[in-house]
């Protein structure tokens, strides 16, 4: 029985099932002779069990009684013959019997095939295996190990051919040949659009897991992964027998929630099969590895939220930040313990997968404006901005609260002043290249900060706490220009040198940029401790209602949020809130609006549209009641507001806030600007989903214009809008 002929077997059969019981003797006559014995014998095990004459589904019947499978097989049948095989090799062992590599003894072909015989004596076993040669014979995909033969030995042991797959297992492949994070998410999505062929056919694999999704090297060099071993796998046109009568058969470091718990399995189990094989290849390890026992690993299943696997990957090997935000979204949707809201099926796995690879919006995540725009802002935005100008109202205020304290000492006062002079020197340097006042971009600041940062490795050594503020200050302007890795050497020194000197205050403002500095550039496990003990020490020094206080909080939110921890993220925003509306007493103030805005998202990402509405509202009042509506930071919140409405469906209110939002970046920013580009971006997506073609290519054509002048890594985004577009 080759596959080619078990295949014409099998559509012959269902031809005729579709046909009137009286219509089928005629057509069985008319079919080919090699097939007609094959067909009759399978309409007349259709009719003797009973299926309904038009279920095509139903299983052909066995071809050996699993019953008289108890003969005893020698301990090792290497060298032996088995039907037309020569075994030349073992292979391993699995819970069901023997796989050896063997090859044809007649030489009707050279090359090698799998060959597995089972060696239990259950009957339940014994029919696991019947499954899997019916299960294997309905299959027919390049990524499955075709079904070649299936026999007895010495009339009584069953045994089955499949394809021989020389491969690795699917994390052994990746780690061996160092696969970088697109290459293990390509490998996952194939896994993953095989898996779906198999759920087309009815079939749940219920025990996918390293070992059994091998990869091979193709023709082309490249990788091909690998289905084996349906040994547990599920019909879906049939009863779950293992089930009902409570037998568990998995392996448990990879089963569902719902199949520790002993429900049925669906399509859905293999989805989060899938998502602990997307864990492992991303972060390194599974979600639960840890757990001390048996026990408590079913536990952490059934009741714990794994960890994203960038914070796992950052904590562990530093490389987490190219995996936060859509990998993370991806991975954690399949494991939902909920199988209701996992992935809707492999393939919408898959697809997802693909648009992370192609750089577009991810299904997971609501594709609105404000998630297009939070893939930028969220890059660039420490404390309420994305350009230096926050920062530099950061540094000026740091640089008070500095000078302040200093001057409560009177041993430094001569120090303080001192210190004090350089700084609100390095500050308006800072301010004339600030877009937001009244000043323009200056070419020579790098020069100045270079200047500054040599004098600073070696004078002002006897006043240390002054030395290591100015450090702060130095490293935090070479952070608003993007120059991540001076910015990281001074406010090491300067956290350093603090930490040594006793200077409290100045380790806290040192630490606080120094988390701002790793969250903006993706490092959020270091943000958060860093962030964490500038807190402990902020609360110290101000008080836990002080100002202060509130800023710090704000840069642990975003962080929080960014490593998945949206509960913590909340308590911080709120009692942040709480702070600000006390401190402002209802007098309009921009750091508020800043914090009402962050809370707005946060809290709309949750769903709550209501509340993030009367949010964004608030905010807006205070902002412009403030620094009036044409200022930036008002461009910010419109940009993120018309999110909101787009998910709320009022594409004209949206439509509205862009274009002002885009009015007021030209004015600030000019035409050649990262915000420019996300709005316009913006702009072009949301005409496109409200079917202005015309007005959509105008917008997208203008940012990729730009996104090109600067090298803007989201360019990919664009020109896949374009191209979905026709561009």
């Amino acid at each position: 029985m080759t596959p080619d002929r078990w295949s014409r077997i099998k559509d012959a059969f269902a031809d005729l099932l579709d046909l009137p019981p009286e219509e089928r003797p005629a057509a069985l006559d008319a079919l080919d002779a090699d097939l007609r014995d094959e067909v009759a014998a399978l309409l007349a095990a259709e009719s003797d069990a009973g299926s309904r004459p038009d279920d095509p589904l139903a299983p052909p019947p066995a071809l050996f009684d699993v019953a008289a499978a108890a003969a005893a097989l020698p301990p090792d049948l290497v060298g032996q013959t088995v039907g037309p095989y020569r075994i030349t090799g073992h292979v391993g062992r699995g819970g069901m019997g023997e796989v050896y590599r063997a090859e044809r003894a007649d030489g009707l072909h050279d090359r090698p095939v799998a060959l597995k015989v089972v060696r239990a004596d259950s009957a339940a076993v014994l029919s696991r295996f019947d499954a899997e040669r019916r299960i294997l014979g309905r299959l027919s995909h390049p990524g499955i190990a075709r079904l070649l033969e299936a026999g007895l030995v010495a009339e009584a042991r069953p045994w089955i051919a499949m394809d021989y797959v020389d491969g690795e297992p699917i994390t052994a492949f990746a780690d061996a040949r160092g696969l970088d994070t697109a290459g293990r998410v390509r490998l996952l999505a194939a896994t993953a659009r095989t898996v779906h062929a198999a759920h087309q056919n009815l079939v749940v694999h219920r025990d996918l897991k390293p070992s059994n999704v091998l990869v091979r090297t193709g023709a082309d060099g490249t990788p091909e992964p690998v289905l084996l071993d349906f040994g547990i796998a599920k019909l879906l046109s049939e009863d779950d027998d293992l089930t009902a009568t409570g037998e568990r058969p998995m392996t448990r470091a990879y089963a569902a929630p719902e199949q520790l718990r002993g429900e049925p399995a669906t399509t859905a189990t293999d989805v989060y099969a899938l998502g602990l094989l997307l864990y492992e290849l991303l972060a390194g390890q599974r979600p639960f590895a840890d757990a001390s026992s048996p026990l408590a690993y079913e536990q952490a299943v059934l009741d714990t939220d794994p960890a994203p696997p960038s914070r796992v990957a950052e904590a562990s090997t530093g490389t987490g930040r190219g995996l936060r935000g859509d990998l993370d979204t991806i991975c954690l949707t399949a494991l939902r313990k909920n199988p209701q809201e996992r992935y809707a099926s492999a393939e919408a796995l898959a697809a997802d997968l693909q648009r992370y690879l192609d750089g577009l919006p991810i299904a997971a995540r609501p594709p609105t404006v404000g998630y297009r725009v939070r893939k930028f802002v969220r890059r660039h935005r420490v404390g309420v901005a994305v350009t230096a100008a926050v920062v530099a109202l950061l540094v000026a205020g740091g640089v008070l609260h500095t000078a302040r304290v200093t001057a409560e000492r009177d041993a430094a006062a001569v120090a303080q002043a001192r210190a004090e002079a350089v700084s609100e020197f390095l500050v308006g340097l800072f301010e004339a290249s600030d877009p937001t006042g009244d000043g323009r971009p200056d070419a020579s600041l790098r020069e100045v900060l270079d200047a500054g940062a040599e004098r600073l490795a070696s004078d002002l050594t006897r006043q240390p706490d002054v030395r290591s503020d100015l450090m702060r200050v130095v490293g935090t302007v070479y952070a608003s220009l993007g120059l991540f890795e001076p910015a990281q050497a001074q406010l090491d020194d300067a956290i350093s040198i603090a930490r040594r000197a006793g200077a409290t205050d100045v380790l806290a403002e040192a630490l606080l940029q120094r988390g701002n500095l790793d969250y903006r550039i993706g490092r959020f496990a270091p943000a958060r401790a860093a962030l964490t003990e500038s807190l402990a020490l902020t609360e110290r020094l101000a008080g836990r209602d002080a100002e202060r206080t509130a800023t710090v909080l704000n840069s642990l939110a975003l962080t929080d949020e960014a490593l998945g921890d949206t509960t913590a993220a909340l308590r911080a925003y709120e009692r942040i809130v709480a702070i600000r509306r006390a401190a402002t007493g209802g007098h309009p103030d921009r750091n508020f609006a800043a914090n009402l805005s962050n809370l707005a998202d946060l809290v709309r990402n949750r769903g709550d549209l209501v509340r993030a509405e009367s949010l964004y509202a608030e905010a807006h009042r205070n902002l412009t009641g403030d620094v009036g509506r044409n200022h930036p930071y008002v461009a910010f919140l419109l940009n993120s507001r018309a999110g909101l409405y787009e998910d709320q469906g009022d594409v004209a209110a949206a439509r509205a806030d862009l274009a002002e939002a885009l009015r007021i970046g030209l004015d600030a920013f000019g035409e050649s600007h990262p915000f420019t580009a996300v709005v316009l971006h913006n702009t072009g997506t949301m005409e496109a989903a409200a079917g202005r073609t015309a007005a959509a290519v105008a917008a997208l054509e203008r940012a990729r214009t730009i996104r090109r002048q600067i090298g803007d890594p989201d360019l990919a985004e664009t020109e896949a809008e374009l191209a979905a577009l026709g561009r």
